[in-house]
């Protein structure tokens, strides 16, 4: 299967460097959200413009595979190889951006850009990208090579590509779905794997991979019930990646979870769902306090987690957004790792927060009602 792997990957890798001129100035004009980003981004003091670039040139390609998909129309994978170096290597370099650096780049990185700005939308294009981002991540704390990165990477974009077949009518259904409604959800990773395989056998690999993606370590998973080690390693990743994006977002029968609570699901609820050693790498990756997490200070003070700190899962870094009279702060960032006298008290739902708000324009003055985290 590495052959199939590195034909396809060396190929993208190949074009990456004769058209990387042309992408980098692409990277710096504002003017050029479509067009190809470059696959090594460069720290800069414009790094949120290059976020903002690389996020909307993300959701144009998946949301151009997704519609040819629908529409049978010819689709040109190289596309999708671009995006997953461009993706992979973004993760990388604002992964070890500590602190210091990461204080003053991390607008740049697309993975604070995905899960710590509200997008208002959670359909599947943003769904595949914040699962790619993730998994990415993922792949990197489980010592994965830059290879075997892009290629989880290309398989994470792939992943829910048979949900393009699924009926709006059975996707968008209030109250419980009916038995044959559940077994064609049941069937989109066959539907999505037969699909690539159409593409040639060099993605055979992607294949058998989103083939596997909602299998479960304790056989209670679809469409196989395999179980354990018959579960490729890639598919374990996307698979758990897959689950704590999707509580993250709103459906038409439930609210989105904070992802404090998301985390807490999978972790003690679903913990024999998934091999140990991954779901470890996801509280690794997101910390005791996920990224994208509403907190409340011991000061009174509201902020938002933008990145974890592996070593101090309990001391993250966060953006401090208002005082404890509504009144909002500009930009500032305070890694607790390197500060010992700022304390999180609570973890809080929008609801929460709201509430919080409200409490202060009638009465002057914070509510405390957190969640003690």
């Amino acid at each position: 299967m590495r052959d199939q792997d590195s034909t396809v990957l060396n190929h993208a890798l190949d074009s990456s460097s004769r058209n990387g001129e042309n992408r980098e100035k692409h990277v710096s004009d504002p003017q050029q959200p479509d067009s190809e980003v470059s696959s090594s981004v460069e720290l800069s003091p414009e790094g949120d413009l290059l976020s903002d670039l690389l996020y909307w040139h993300a959701r144009n390609v998946i949301r151009d595979l997704f519609d040819c998909v629908r529409k049978k129309h010819p689709w040109d994978p190289l596309e999708a190889h671009m995006l997953a170096f461009s993706l992979v290597d973004n993760v990388l370099t604002s992964q070890f951006l500590r602190p210091s650096n990461f204080m003053e780049h991390y607008e740049q990185s697309l993975f604070q850009r995905a899960f710590c700005f509200e997008t208002n939308v959670s359909d599947l294009v943003e769904h595949t990208l914040k699962v790619t981002l993730l998994a990415t991540k993922l792949g990197s704390l489980l010592k994965y090579s830059h290879f075997e990165l892009v290629r989880l990477a290309l398989e994470s974009l792939f992943h829910n590509m048979g949900m393009a077949f699924i009926s709006g009518k059975i996707l968008n259904k209030r109250g419980e779905l009916a038995h044959d409604d559940k077994i064609s959800i049941h069937m989109h990773p066959k539907i999505g794997a037969d699909f690539v395989k159409k593409l040639g056998e060099n993605y055979n690999f992607i294949a058998d991979v989103i083939y596997q993606v909602h299998e479960r370590e304790n056989g209670e998973g679809y469409p196989q019930g395999l179980s354990g080690d018959s579960i490729h390693m890639d598919a374990k990743i996307i698979g758990i990646c897959d689950v704590y994006v999707a509580l993250c977002q709103a459906r038409i029968n439930r609210e989105a979870l904070t992802p404090y609570e998301a985390l807490q699901k999978i972790l003690h609820d679903m913990e024999d769902q998934f091999a140990p050693n991954i779901a470890n790498a996801l509280l690794e990756a997101l910390s005791m306090y996920p990224v994208g997490s509403l907190i409340q200070f011991e000061s009174g003070e509201i902020g938002q987690v933008v990145a974890a700190n592996p070593q101090t899962p309990m001391r993250p870094v966060v953006e401090r957004l208002s005082d404890t009279t509504g009144h909002v702060y500009p930009p500032q960032l305070v890694d607790l790792a390197e500060d010992s006298s700022v304390n999180i008290k609570a973890i809080l739902s929008k609801s929460m927060l709201k509430d919080m708000m409200s409490s202060i324009e009638r009465e002057g003055m914070p509510s405390n009602d957190g969640e003690a985290a």
